[in-house]
């Protein structure tokens, strides 16, 4: 039997945010991994691959040499990953033994209900299914610590209670996709590992947002397109929320030093562990830092607080998968101890930095939107 991270391993949602910078840091150590994409060639796969690695390794201080990737087809909406017999092939000749699963739909809406399950549910469990046709002895699966939904107190380092209620689908998809993994690895006798980080962001050397467009940058980019209104406001916004609620940031950097570390030191089978800060900024900092960067007057967070005039309801909407967070503090069990901690000048780089690329994606939105444009009258 192998150990984790002794063998060639097999990586889902390389193309995403969190997997693209875990396989970055593999491919520049010189890890052996195998990305699965979905494409319609294998050349196709490692091209989509390459331009995500690029994507990660331009968020770093200082931009690597990005490695050639080695990818597959595949997708997860079909059986088997959508591997063919001929890759499945490959990938035991090369030894796979491991399946790191980071692909997920980071949607939480109830409209979209169906699909959110059907991509962090039925494609975990092809996933599995994936796994144990390649020989794999462990299965990792990147899971979330709010699979812990409405539960507030001490969240342990063991399977979510569907009990205590969930604030949106999302986090009631990876509740439910936990339980899967451990039921099906249980009964096909793989290892398994459930890694829950917190809320990501981008590399902390840099501060940039590392290609992610959601989390904690998708509240801040609506608050940054609203600045003119809420600053003719002329009082603070008002939010409902606990001031003194943690908020858990996690630099996508520090999530992949602390998977290193758990690895390195040989993780049991049958392992949930929690990838958080032990000491996290409150929505109370966060609202100050926010409202200096964006000269606003600043942010009332009370339990009683409401909207009161339109500009205010709409900012409720628009940012409304973001509510739940901003009460109900969560102190996150970790077997392990992490002396991380983000500062004030932390936080302030990292929102400055999203604001600005922001503004950069909108200034540029008229000129894509023409080029489009002009691509179709030619095609």
């Amino acid at each position: 039997m192998t150990t984790l991270g002794s063998a060639p391993r097999l990586l889902t949602g390389a193309t995403g945010f969190v997997g693209s910078h875990f396989l970055l840091r593999w491919l520049l150590q010189g890890e052996r991994v195998v990305a699965l994409a979905r494409a319609g060639s294998a050349s196709a796969a490692t091209e989509r691959v390459r331009q995500a690695l690029t994507v990660a390794g331009g968020s770093l201080a200082a931009a690597p040499r990005v490695p050639a990737p080695q990818a597959v087809c595949g997708d997860l909406s079909a059986d088997l990953g959508g591997v063919s017999p001929e890759a499945q092939k490959r990938l035991r000749e090369l030894g796979v033994r491991e399946l790191w699963h980071f692909a997920a739909s980071l949607q939480y809406e109830e409209r979209h209900r169906d699909a959110i399950f059907e991509t962090n549910v039925a494609g975990t469990r092809r996933a599995l299914d994936l796994a144990q046709a390649l020989g794999c002895e462990w299965f990792v699966h990147v899971s979330t610590a709010y699979t812990a939904g409405k539960r507030g107190g001490v969240i342990t380092e063991q399977l979510p209670r569907r009990t205590d209620g969930f604030n949106n689908c999302y986090e009631a998809s990876k509740a439910d996709a936990e339980h899967l993994v451990a039921e099906l690895c249980a009964a096909r006798g793989m290892k398994l590992a459930i890694l829950r980080p917190s809320i990501v962001v981008g590399p902390s050397c840099s501060k940039s947002t590392g290609g992610s467009s959601t989390g904690i940058y998708g509240f801040a980019r609506e608050l940054g397109r609203a600045r003119a209104p809420l600053r003719a406001l002329g009082r603070p916004l008002r939010l409902r929320g606990e001031p003194n609620t943690p908020l858990n940031l996690l630099p996508i950097d520090w999530f992949i030093d602390d998977v290193a570390t758990l690895v390195k030191s040989g993780i049991a089978a049958s392992t949930i562990v929690h990838h958080t800060l032990d000491s996290s900024p409150t929505i109370h900092e966060i609202g100050e830092v926010v409202a200096e960067l964006l000269a606003l007057p600043g942010f009332l967070i009370e339990p009683a607080a409401a909207p009161s005039t339109p500009l205010e309801q709409l900012l409720a909407r628009r940012t409304a998968f973001y509510a739940p967070y901003l009460s109900g503090a969560k102190h996150f069990e970790r077997a392990r101890p992490f002396p991380h901690r983000l500062t004030r000048d932390d936080l302030r780089e990292y929102f400055a930095a999203c604001l600005h690329e922001s503004e950069r994606v909108s200034r540029s939105e008229p000129e894509l939107s023409s080029a489009r444009k002009r691509l179709g009258a030619q095609s």
